[in-house]
């Protein structure tokens, strides 16, 4: 059995198809940024801990 669709169908399907892919990108850039701020974070936390250690030890 064939299924007849209208072409205004077709496009809405598309439209929700494409902002479908918008959101899974925009979901994907978002958990990148997290990650890499995460990232950024831990570094400049070990490299506070280790400039004052430095500190520390040549006072």
């Amino acid at each position: 059995m064939v299924r007849k669709i209208k072409v205004g169908q077709l496009d809405e399907q598309n439209a929700i198809t494409n902002l479908d892919s918008l959101e899974n990108v925009l979901e994907n850039s978002i958990a990148m940024t997290q990650y890499y701020l995460q990232i950024r974070y831990f570094k400049f936390k070990v490299s506070s801990i280790i400039k004052l250690i430095n500190f520390l030890f040549f006072l």
